[in-house]
């Protein structure tokens, strides 16, 4: 055009800008930004509009200030376009400053500038500045504007406020599509998902067609009641209304069927998409991880890579809850941990981090999880739930600083936060922080009446010994579902006061439920509780709570009591024995120190098609050192790694150096536990230290625990202090030289003359 000798008009500018900012095009829009600016048209009103337009599209707010500046006596539409840059990069703060200069300037605002503010208010959750925006938007006469409507409903939905979004909806006399999406999505964020599914109902019998935004919402409904005939009904709607099954809706239905517990139809879903499509594979990976298939989902991600296709990283959130499924997927998710941060990546995404704390942390390892954690920049509240969460199976005291540290980085804890940290109080008896936890509860209004947080507090405040709190909090409850009852008999330091509180839960018609049982097993599962253990057990069998999980816990009760024979009797009253059943009397013959049955159970289990596991090895293990059957430990060590493919673990070694203490064998002990420094943990080195006093073994005591010493991590040195190990050692009088910890261990001799 240029080159023909026709001057572009203001007109041509605008449709030109307005091009680049629809396509997002910086290249050209900056360009023609300069040619604009040599014209003199950027000081036009339309022209100036539509560039701060561009620049907002792009996400350029600095030259979007710089173009609206440039503006001669910008009027509403301008000043709005700058408010709507802002609003749509989330800058709520710029957004409402701009207004307020606007209205310095008298100007008054209009539809799309109400619009544009409300957006922002509602993706930042902005309740207040939300509800003055309203009000305003009532005393300018707006509420009946559709596109207002709209947005209000979308607004108070994103805020939680559920009714003012029917309020609203109901008034709107001819609703669009958009108002009809908006309630959808309304009601699925606010739990109301069968309400959703009535909505689009109403949209079929309204005559609109359902667009794509519709569809995806409604997805979203279905998947939350996970009803499977509603997804072939819906997937039957997106046939007839001739959207296409793209990438999009595809991917979504894929998900929706792995929802509703139809893997096979996802997998017909997933079959007739692209198979470059990477986000099927992520969708298929996902339902596959929802039906804990840790397996098949690890297939389908090393045949992923067999296609050509790089994961992201959702794929690998996937791939690693996938891995967190079970333990023996663990050692492969840890490879792959290694993998994928070698090609380059780094620990700055939070979502990938977070799915590999939570795959170390179901796997029972506080290590990785700790260390993985110190890898990240930034950390969620999702992040510290669960190195709380870690930190109560192993390190209970660290849960509490972990939660200060959420704290003081301005995170605001949830459910999901309090649980682990108040459990950890608890079980450590501290009643000053169980009640600090109390009134941060109760100070934050969304947890003040919540259940779950309620029975946490029951049970801790009992387990400090504090009952009366407890019932307290207990008769604040509206109501005493037998969770609550369970939570104040589980807690219960004198045990036969959970039957006392058993006999007030049946009086007040609370029927129990099977945790209800196994509570009054664990409460029973001592040689004191002899009578009331056998009281249990009849209660029980006339229940119809007499499954694995229960018949399970009876065994290791008669167990812990010294009823052997009562255990058999439990173990064969049983129609069918799992694994975790033989496990369970494997357990109890090892804690009994009868290593020939413990053996024999082992060989029937195998004869009935069972395969041992690291529990069954374990418990034989300890048999065997118990019983003096060191030789046959050795073999079935060795047979461990090479007729049953597992790996050697710590705890294997750690019974084998046991057997080999007892046996006084410490030249042995000590020998194998120098094989084990690439995995070694505290504990064997301990228990060689426990044998080396009992066979007053001083050269040898004081050498292993330098060796322990010198891998310099501090949970071991924790544990070491912790453990408070009743072994004597000799060192030089010099005591300064010794590390600090060590000086409060009682089992520490001060004196070089007399090392025993």
């Amino acid at each position: 055009m240029g080159s023909e000798g026709i001057l572009p008009t203001k007109i041509t500018y605008t449709l030109a800008i307005s091009i680049c900012a629809f396509a997002r095009d910086s290249t050209h829009g900056v360009c023609m930004h300069t040619h604009i600016i040599a014209s003199g048209y950027a000081s036009d009103v339309v022209v100036g509009c539509a560039l701060v337009t561009f620049y907002g599209k792009i996400g350029d707010l600095n030259n979007a200030k710089e173009a609206f500046d440039q503006v001669l006596s910008p009027n509403v539409v301008v000043w709005t376009a700058l408010i709507t840059a802002y609003s749509g990069n989330g800058r709520i703060k710029e957004a409402f400053e701009c207004y307020s200069q606007m209205q310095g300037k008298d100007i008054a605002p209009n539809e799309v500038t109400f619009v544009s503010l409300m957006d922002v208010c509602a993706r930042q959750a902005a309740l207040q500045m939300g509800i003055h925006l309203h009000t305003l938007i009532l005393l300018f006469g707006l509420d009946l504007s559709l596109g207002i409507s709209n947005v209000l409903i979308h607004f108070y939905g994103e805020c939680g406020h559920i009714e003012e979004c029917w309020k609203i909806f109901r008034g709107v006399k001819v609703k669009d599509i958009i108002s009809w999406n908006g309630m959808i999505t309304a009601c699925v964020c606010n739990g109301q998902s069968l309400q959703a599914m009535k909505i689009f109902l109403g949209i079929c019998e309204s005559g609109l067609r359902p667009t794509k935004a519709t569809f995806m919402s409604v997805f979203d409904a279905c998947t939350a009641l996970a009803m499977l005939s509603e997804a072939y009904n819906l997937h039957l709607h997106v046939l007839d209304s001739g959207i296409e099954l793209d990438g999009q809706v595809g991917n979504a239905l894929i998900s929706l069927y792995g929802s509703c517990n139809s893997l096979a139809d996802a997998q017909a879903m997933f079959l007739k998409m692209s198979k470059s499509n990477l986000v099927g594979w992520n969708a298929l990976l996902g339902a596959y991880v929802k039906h804990e298939r840790g397996e098949s989902a690890l297939a389908l991600y090393y045949q992923m890579i067999a296609e050509g296709l790089l994961p992201n990283n959702f794929t690998m959130i996937s791939v690693f809850s996938a891995c967190a499924c079970h333990r023996r997927l663990v050692s492969e998710g840890k490879h792959l941990h290694a993998c994928w941060f070698a090609g380059g990546r780094d620990h700055d995404d939070v979502a990938v981090c977070n799915s590999l704390l939570s795959m170390y942390g179901k796997s029972d390892n506080a290590w990785e999880v700790h260390k993985c954690f110190s890898y990240m920049p930034l950390h969620n509240t999702i992040s510290y739930n669960v190195l709380m969460s870690a930190c109560t199976n192993h390190y209970e005291i660290k849960a509490l600083q972990h939660f200060n540290d959420m704290l003081s980085e301005c995170l605001i804890p949830d459910v999901g936060s309090f649980l682990p940290v108040i459990k950890a109080c608890a079980n450590q008896g501290v009643l000053t922080e169980v009640s600090h936890l109390h009134v941060r509860v109760l100070t934050q209004r969304a947890y003040r009446h919540n259940n779950v947080l309620k029975n946490a507090l029951i049970y801790a405040y009992s387990r400090c010994n504090t009952l009366e709190i407890a019932q307290n909090i207990f008769d604040d409850l509206v109501e005493q579902c037998v969770v609550a009852w369970n939570s104040l008999m589980a807690a219960c330091i004198n045990k036969s006061l959970s039957f006392t509180f058993f006999d007030q839960m049946l009086h007040k018609a609370v029927l129990p439920n099977e945790v209800t049982y196994l509570t009054l097993i664990t409460s029973s599962a001592s040689q004191a509780m002899i009578t009331l253990a056998s009281q249990v057990h009849a209660r029980i069998i006339c229940s119809p709570f007499f499954n694995f999980v229960v018949g399970t816990a009876l065994v290791y009760m008669h167990g812990c009591c010294g009823q052997l024979e009562s255990a058999f009797i439990t173990f064969k009253a049983m129609q069918m024995q799992n694994l975790v059943l033989w496990n369970a009397i494997l357990t109890v013959c090892a804690h009994h120190g009868k290593g020939k049955e413990t053996l024999q159970c082992l060989e029937q289990m195998q004869l009935e098609g069972l395969s041992p596991d690291e529990v069954s090895f374990i418990a034989c293990l300890s048999a065997c050192g118990h019983d003096g059957r060191v030789v046959e430990a050795f073999k079935m060590l060795s047979a461990i790694e090479s007729n049953y493919g597992l790996q050697l673990i710590d705890d294997y070694y750690s019974c084998i150096i046991d057997a080999l203490g007892r046996a006084g064998q410490l030249e042995c002990a000590e020998f194998l536990l120098k094989t084990m420094v690439s995995q070694i943990l505290p504990a064997p080195g301990m228990t060689i230290l426990s044998f080396c006093e009992h066979h007053r073994d001083l050269e040898r005591g004081h050498r292993i625990y330098n060796w322990i010493l010198d891998f310099e991590l501090i949970t071991q040195r924790k544990l070491l202090e912790e453990k408070n190990c009743p072994t004597v050692l000799c060192f030089d009088d010099d005591t300064s030289k010794m590390p600090a910890f060590l000086k409060k261990c009682p089992w520490v001799a001060m004196t070089r003359s007399s090392p025993f």
